[in-house]
């Protein structure tokens, strides 16, 4: 058995024993970032670009970036250090209102600041107390930064070798007790790239890959699943028209003998002129969630195959389903073709990974990104589309900035002990 290079166990104890503040932390933060990012985006303003974000507000340029850490930074307790100053926010929701934002809006941001001024005051008198407070909550964002800059470079590689390149990839499962088979999960995805753009006229390129493997690694089979969105095209895509590019060009789905099916995009245009999203939604039902023979985690399997800036992947876990509720996450090259899983003996596969599982709450309230507007509207689609209360669930996040490729990054529970009819690997 091999351990998960993830620092998620240490900061979760390190959460844990943070009891109320911890908690009341969270909950102010992802407030924040929520109301930021639905009054930037409705400025029309990139809090991933703070420096050309200043200029359009007419804001500092220091200002906007801690704006920028506030939404992007995964860890909410890495984000209180950067969160502004009573004075600094009050001008910055000033700059809002100037662009254009409409009062409501501006009113959420400042009545969220307030929120966290007061958890501030309630907890430690003052903002270097609490910092100090709730320093030890979070994960070392030190620790992968040189990886980070040797993946980036990486990514500069491949988008020149294979021409193509995206914003972000996404991986988002929901998982709730099954209605129908007492016992077992029923699991809704939603995958894609978000911003493919193409650098060469003749390159085609997979969207996405679909399989599963077995307990050894090695043998693969199709997906399974049904098109979580019942309009979906008849290819069996499962495409989601409503939140992918409009009109979107001819899609190949391919069979491989192993069991793969790969979505397919042909050709076209370069740059900008033909960038798109392509997002798939599929649904399964009555997946096991006991151990069997090796099969020890439920495992949910995001294959890097792209060159893309930022991986976001989402697991939203229903309350009922305890034993799911500390997901870890590891990385695993795929320098060799396969598909590998955590706990598999290959060890060697395993590639660092400092990133945390970050905890965003109950609900849809942690649900914002600010690399893709129309998250929260998607997410709270396929709830929708499956049948779910988003109330009912937790909702944890992993991201990773320039995501190695070939590889494959996977979210994890430990099953529960006994047997099971089916496998909990996804």
């Amino acid at each position: 058995m091999i351990r998960p290079r993830s620092t998620h166990t240490q900061t979760h104890r390190r959460e844990a024993g943070g009891g109320a503040v911890a908690a009341q932390c969270r909950e102010a933060l992802t407030g924040l970032r929520a109301a930021l990012l639905a009054a930037l985006d409705r400025a029309g303003i990139d809090s991933a670009h703070p420096r050309e974000a200043a200029r359009r507000l007419g804001v500092d340029k220091n200002l906007m970036w801690r704006v920028s850490k506030v939404v992007g930074q995964p860890d909410v307790f890495e984000a209180v250090r950067s969160v502004p100053r009573r004075t600094a926010f009050g001008r910055l929701c000033e700059a809002l209102t100037r662009a254009g934002v409409p009062g409501p809006l501006v009113d959420d941001a400042a009545a969220a600041h307030a929120a966290f001024d007061r958890l501030v005051d309630d907890h430690a008198g003052d903002r270097e107390s609490f910092e100090l407070i709730v320093g030890g909550l979070g994960a070392d964002s030190q620790a992968g930064a040189s990886l980070e800059q040797a993946r980036k470079l990486a990514f500069r590689g491949n988008v020149g070798v294979f021409g193509v390149q995206a914003h972000t990839q996404v991986f988002t499962t929901l998982l709730a007790p099954s209605a129908d088979q007492p016992g077992c999960v029923d699991a809704a995805q939603v995958f894609g790239l978000c911003g493919l753009r193409r650098l060469r006229a003749d390159a085609s390129w997979t969207l996405a890959l679909r399989r599963e493997v077995d307990e050894g690694g090695c043998r693969t089979r199709a997906g399974g699943g049904v098109p979580l969105d019942p309009d979906a095209p008849a290819d069996g895509s499962g495409l989601l028209e409503a939140f992918s590019s409009r009109p979107f060009p001819e899609l190949g789905v391919e069979q491989a003998a192993d069991g793969t099916q790969r979505y397919v995009l042909e050709s076209g245009e370069l740059g900008r002129t033909g960038e798109l999203t392509a997002l798939f939604g599929m649904l399964r039902r009555g997946l096991g969630t006991h151990q069997a023979g090796s099969d020890r985690f439920a495992q949910f399997i995001a294959h890097l195959l792209t060159p893309v800036e930022h991986l976001h992947i989402d697991l939203a876990v229903h309350e009922d389903l305890t034993w799911a509720l500390e997901p870890r996450a590891a990385l695993f090259g795929r320098v060799d073709g396969r598909t590998w899983h955590f706990g598999c003996g290959r060890e060697g596969l395993q590639l660092p990974c400092s990133e945390p599982v970050t905890d965003l709450g109950r609900g849809l309230g942690g649900a914002p990104s600010p690399r893709l507007s129309a998250y929260p509207e998607l997410l709270a689609w396929a709830f929708g589309a499956a049948g779910w209360d988003a109330e009912r669930f937790r909702l944890f996040r992993f991201e990773l900035s320039y995501p190695p490729m070939p590889a494959q990054a996977i979210l994890f529970s430990e099953l529960l002990q006994g047997s099971g009819a089916e496998k909990g690997r996804r």
